[in-house]
């Protein structure tokens, strides 16, 4: 059984190759080639499960132990989420005010929030 997707990654990538432009990582959800499906796979910042055909946020770069909430520390962990395609919008929605929003405290990057921005 031929499957389309290999056919269409053998012409793009021969009639790429020809501008120079290499092609590889090609992932598909039908495709069983290189790695264990079971592994998620990095994706724009995310991860895809192949299996599932889901995909979900690495949270594990979030984790942080227990520290003063600062301007610093709530730009640090905004800015470790990378999310192009924006799904992850609604739950990085409220960090990002909360930035904003310290701007006009007019407070330093390492003084902690007061606790009404605590919450």
């Amino acid at each position: 059984m031929k499957i389309p997707c290999l056919d269409l990654l053998k012409s793009l990538s021969t009639y790429l190759a020809t501008a120079c432009f290499d092609l590889r990582g090609w992932e598909h959800a039908s495709l069983k080639i290189g790695r264990d499906p079971s592994d998620p796979i990095p994706v724009l910042g995310l991860l895809w499960n192949k299996d599932e055909d889901n995909i979900f946020c690495d949270t594990a770069v979030l984790k942080c132990s227990s520290f003063d909430l600062t301007r610093r520390n709530v730009l640090s962990i905004v800015h470790k989420i990378f999310d192009s395609l924006c799904v992850l919008s609604p739950a990085t929605l409220i960090p990002k005010l909360l930035i904003q929003r310290s701007w006009n405290l007019k407070i330093g990057w390492d003084t902690a929030l007061p606790d009404d921005y605590q919450r």
